[in-house]
């Protein structure tokens, strides 16, 4: 299976209602679009019936105390339009902040491979938990949210930080990396600025597969040479 690859990522803009963002223009088809949300109180909900309609899946509610963390992915298609808003239920009633990553290779049509929080009390780390990996191409992705004040975030070593965002009191961080093993990842410990609450979660993505594992394909001759096409 080919490694997933992070493509871009992008900061939501938050309405009264919703959360808006504006789709990277390097993403492309069948790209993976991963949205992670993040409120400062558990009254706050997507209107995930709405986000079904327009091809959105729900991977995980990750809720603390108070702040709360929804995970959503949606596969990009042809014709998706520049922007994607997420509703909520009512309208806002505390902080909430978004940010969206898109990334290539990941296998939309996967379940997730678990997903889990920690709260986290007065603290400047924030300890991502484990995720049992499956194949030697699963992506782990991390999560920070300080739910208490704007502060940075150092991603714990070996990991990468793909955005990190501060509005409204919240803190939102979210890193990856690909370990190449399997079994348990162990933890990742991201560092606050200041000791602060909020949650520490993390996820892990099975990589696309080009052949077998389910998908069909097709030969198509290149000259002389008969090559297989991307799984359908």
């Amino acid at each position: 299976m080919p490694p997933a690859i992070y493509v871009a990522s992008d900061a939501g803009e938050t309405g009264a209602t919703s959360i808006a963002f504006q789709v990277p223009t390097t993403s492309k088809a069948r790209d993976t679009l991963i949205a992670v949300l993040a409120t400062a109180a558990t009254n706050d909900r997507p209107d995930l019936d709405a986000l079904a309609e327009d091809g959105w899946e729900e991977l995980a509610e990750l809720a603390g105390a108070p702040n709360s963390i929804w995970v959503l992915r949606r596969e990009r298609q042809d014709g998706d339009q520049a922007n994607l808003e997420i509703p909520f239920v009512d309208a806002l009633a505390d902080p909430a902040i978004g940010v969206l990553l898109v990334y290539r290779n990941l296998d939309t049509g996967a379940e997730m491979i678990g997903g889990s929080k920690s709260n986290i009390a007065a603290s400047a780390s924030f300890v991502c938990p484990s995720r049992m990996l499956e194949r030697y191409s699963d992506l782990y992705v991390g999560i920070v949210l300080v739910g208490t004040n704007e502060v940075a975030i150092t991603p714990p070593g070996g990991t990468t930080e793909r955005i990190e965002y501060q509005a409204d009191g919240l803190t939102l961080a979210v890193f990856d990396v690909l370990l190449e093993a399997v079994g348990a990842s162990g933890t990742k410990t991201a560092t606050a600025a200041s000791p602060e609450d909020g949650i520490a979660a993390s996820l892990a993505f099975a990589a696309d597969a080009l052949v077998g594992f389910g998908k069909s394909f097709t030969i198509e001759p290149i000259g002389a040479i008969g090559l297989p096409s991307r799984g359908v």
